[in-house]
């Protein structure tokens, strides 16, 4: 029974593990980071612009279609500026620790009474299985023909 309690054990604690793991450590300081949206859409832009340049060297547009591409682009590049926006919040808030700590809390503290209420009951505790109960009187070889 002591192997069985140490292997729930173990998933508990790798349970927490993975639900704790991203609210302490943020995907973007796992990273090295958040992205840079501008450096992100000027890159965006170029690609754009690179492709609509190729098409206009292979004849698939003409130059007015390119010259209106390309202020379509430029455009959009600039509605995209995250200066016209407001900063975004930080990364790391200060209720995550907060909230990984109930849930190191909780998890383990839930768990328990709902195996007992679901699981094996007492004989989960003891390691013994309850009483089994009486056959009614020649139940036990009657089987229907």
């Amino acid at each position: 029974m002591t192997v069985f309690w140490s292997i729930v054990g173990g998933m508990t604690l790798v349970t927490i593990g993975l639900l704790v793991r991203p609210l302490l450590w943020p995907r973007a300081l796992r990273e090295g980071g958040p992205v840079d949206s501008t450096r992100l859409n000027v890159a965006v832009y170029q690609d754009q612009l690179a492709e609509l340049e190729r098409d206009l060297e292979s004849g698939v547009i003409d130059a007015d279609q390119f010259t209106g591409a390309r202020e379509d682009l430029q455009r959009s590049l600039v509605e995209s500026n995250p200066a016209a926006t407001p900063a975004p919040q930080a990364v790391r808030k200060a209720s995550a620790p907060a909230a990984a700590l109930a849930i190191a809390i909780i998890v383990p503290v839930l768990a328990l009474p709902i195996y007992l209420w679901l699981g094996a009951g007492e004989a989960g505790i003891t390691g013994r299985a309850p009483p089994a109960q009486a056959l009614p009187h020649g139940a036990e070889g009657d089987m229907p023909a």
